[in-house]
């Protein structure tokens, strides 16, 4: 029996597929073409990647649904054959496109599927800057395991707070009051988290017309700006927990990105 190719969509029996395979497939960009269905839990595509001066790049894909988790692989030989963190390649060459919390749920409406797809473009665009430059992209950073997941939420936070920037700029610099320079916090099983040396100027950032900061004892978002510190200690525990198994193993670094923990270990 021929597998149904893009142009047979109209009458391709799309009911064969999964519920979220099926969002995707229907709503696939422009640059999506040849898609093949070997399974009601799979299908195979290329992608043809916009890039800058209107150039593009084709890469060959498989989405797979494993009971509702989504996991996108890269199989035309693009990307290294290994696992490679710092390119957000999981250990079974899945492409880690910063959309884990929404697949695990499914793909479950058009507006799903639409965003799942511009999170893959995007992916798929800082691999190519990452094969040129041999790093990714500080911009679209993200940490790695379950580290991402505590990321989202101090983002989310400091979003409210009004320090998105000042955050992210620690993250991708390690500079400033949440890079080097973040405080200590005190923390309890059964209370939020406090800032030590209250007397210290509170990583707020707040100055008045004078240029003088307040002191974090009267600041008076104390809770969430201590909140939002304890996020940022949690991330990077996370991170380092996250390269621990890949230590022991001893895995060998694939020699494509010049900051890999793996190669310079």
């Amino acid at each position: 029996m021929p597998v149904p190719e893009l142009s047979d969509l109209n009458t391709a029996p799309l009911f064969a597929l999964s519920n979220s395979l099926q969002e995707l497939q229907v709503n696939a960009p422009d640059g999506v073409s040849n898609i093949s269905v070997p399974s009601k839990v799979l299908f195979v595509f290329e992608f043809k990647v916009r890039l800058p001066a209107n150039a593009t790049v084709a890469y060959k894909l498989q989405v797979e649904d494993h009971s509702s988790k989504i996991v996108v692989k890269e199989i035309g030989g693009r990307l290294p054959q290994s696992g490679c963190p710092t390119r957000h390649i999981n250990e079974d060459l899945s492409l880690c496109i910063g959309y884990e919390q929404n697949a695990l749920k499914g793909i479950s409406n058009v507006t799903v599927a639409k965003d799942w797809w511009v999170a893959l473009e995007l992916h798929l665009r800082c691999q190519e800057i990452a094969s040129v430059c041999k790093t990714w992209p500080k911009k679209y950073e993200v940490s790695h395991g379950d580290a991402s997941t505590i990321q989202m939420k101090a983002e989310t936070l400091a979003g409210k707070l009004g320090l998105l920037d000042d955050y992210r700029n620690g993250l991708s610099t390690g500079a400033g009051r949440f890079g080097e320079e973040l405080v200590k916090i005190r923390r309890g099983e059964d209370r939020p988290p406090i800032l030590l040396n209250l007397r210290g100027r509170c990583p707020c950032g707040y100055t008045d017309k004078c240029g003088r900061g307040h002191i974090r004892k009267k600041c008076p978002r104390q809770k969430d700006v201590a909140m939002l510190v304890k996020l940022e200690w949690d991330r990077r525990k996370a991170e380092k927990e996250f390269w621990k198994p890949w230590n022991k193993r001893n895995a060998v670094c694939c020699g494509t990105m010049k900051d890999c923990p793996l190669r310079l270990k």
